[in-house]
């Protein structure tokens, strides 16, 4: 599922490339795009660290997530779905 997710993204980004795909340009709230993408890729590293444990090929570090938003930065105008691809 995930493979499929990366591919679709590329394809759109490709199609925003070539002026196929246009953006749909709203307020967006920084703070709560910003959550979403670190804990999918929290989610995702769990994911890959666990299957790699029952493989006895578990990495000797856990990498260590961070999230900083610059303070006074609330919105901006984008398109959601594709700054999420990102």
């Amino acid at each position: 599922r995930h493979l499929m997710t990366v591919v679709n993204d590329i394809l759109d980004l490709t199609r925003i490339e070539t002026g196929q795909l246009e953006l749909l340009l709203s307020q967006v709230e920084i703070t709560a795009v910003c959550d979403r993408a670190y804990q999918q890729a929290r989610q995702l590293y769990l994911m890959q660290h666990n299957a790699e444990q029952e493989e006895g090929n578990s990495a000797a570090d856990e990498a260590r997530f961070t999230l900083e938003i610059e303070p006074g930065l609330e919105s901006i105008v984008a398109d959601e779905l594709r700054l999420r691809q990102m």
